[in-house]
């Protein structure tokens, strides 16, 4: 099971409407562009990234006509980009990022915001690829152009000095990943108290990399002040609470049994469906972790179900040969073994490591999911 860290990003969405992407436009209507970028947006929330994904690039051909430094051209290739991002189409991603950023830089001169933005941006694809010393370049050029011109306490600022610590705590270097983390949240506390949501983030980072050393003490601590920073001022139902509570579930998980886990992990769930449907990645994800803390307490035909609802979700998201199946595809075939299904459990888990042989080479995904131990300190 694996923890969120949070990461800054610029992508833009707005409004909900109702049509649908294929939908024939009138060529005259000056609404198009909106309409499109509200659609994407709806579609991103529900999790339908190939949806929203033709939205914006039915958005990028109204917005052409604006002009190449047109501020809705560069928010539409930034929100396409974050798509294929979470499409793990790093490829793709890049190359818009890249595009953004030399326009922005072209009409805006190489030290404004909106270029440190996009610098940001192309940091956390390289950072999800493992291409730390690329995603190293890009925040520290620039968190110099913001310290240069918008001085030590800057919004962004902030942001780009917590995603370089989430760089350090990828790349395992703890100390200075601390450093970053104490360095945003100084700059976040001082200029909006320390109550506020995007104070909220840092803490939860913190967390994430105390929860990564092994700190579990330290790192509850921290999980439960984000959590309780968000349900105060967020609601009980908001998004990044289900987060908190998911994170806090894991760290329980791993500190050894306790009654409260499974509690958590459905209260999870049951704020993102509430927020997405149940079919969605996140309900997904919920679920197999469900899954393995049944596995654990031996409710095995509760895990069995967990388990078969999440691989049910992902296969109609992700396809039936995406990388994040593997994940579930292993636990699920230690359940079937328990339940002396022993012909279906190897069946799947050949199946799951078939996914993993086709997707060896990829660095983002061994960064993110450890098979061999997601089990392990199992019955």
């Amino acid at each position: 099971m694996r923890w969120m860290i949070e990461f800054g990003t610029s992508m833009v969405m707005t409004g909900v409407l109702t049509l649908g992407c294929g939908a024939k436009l009138n060529a005259a209507d000056q609404n198009a562009w909106k309409n499109l970028i509200s659609l994407g947006g709806t579609h991103w929330a529900k999790g339908d990234l190939s949806q929203a994904e033709k939205c914006y690039l039915a958005a990028i051909k109204e917005a052409e006509g604006f002009g190449d430094s047109d501020p809705r051209l560069l928010m539409t290739m930034n929100n396409l980009a974050a798509v294929y991002q979470q499409e793990n189409s790093f490829a793709e991603a890049e190359s818009l990022h890249r595009r953004v950023l030399a326009l922005r830089e072209r009409a805006l001169g190489p030290d404004h915001v909106d270029v440190v933005s996009s610098l940001v941006n192309l940091g956390e694809i390289y950072r999800i690829q493992e291409r730390y010393a690329e995603a190293e370049s890009h925040y520290r050029r620039g968190i110099e152009i913001l310290q240069r011109t918008k001085g030590q306490e800057d919004p962004l600022l902030a942001t780009t000095l917590n995603n370089l610590g989430g760089l350090y705590s990828d790349e395992k270097k703890f100390t200075q990943a601390e450093q970053y983390y104490r360095r945003a949240l100084h700059i976040r506390e001082s200029l909006l108290g320390s109550r506020h949501p995007d104070v909220a983030t840092v803490v939860n980072n913190l967390g994430a990399l105390k929860h990564s050393q092994g700190a579990y003490a330290e790192a509850k601590r921290l999980y439960e002040r984000a959590l309780a920073i968000r349900e105060s001022t967020l609601g009980a139902d908001h998004l990044d609470v289900a987060y908190s509570v998911s994170n806090l579930a894991t760290l329980l998980t791993q500190e050894g049994p306790n009654d409260d886990v499974a509690s958590l992990y459905r209260r999870a769930i049951a704020i993102w469906e509430r927020h997405f449907g149940r079919q969605h990645v996140d309900v997904a994800a919920g679920l197999n972790n469900l899954g393995i803390v049944y596995y654990r307490q031996g409710l095995y035909r509760d895990a069995e179900s967990a388990l078969r609802e999440s691989l049910s979700i992902k296969e109609k998201l992700l396809g039936s040969a995406h990388r994040e199946l593997a994940v579930t595809l292993t636990a699920y075939a230690d359940v079937l073994r328990k339940l002396k299904r022993n012909t279906e459990a190897a069946t799947v888990r050949v199946r799951a490591q078939s996914i993993l042989a086709k997707n060896a080479d990829d660095d983002a995904f061994r960064h993110r999911v450890d098979v061999k131990t997601l089990l392990s300190g199992t019955k």
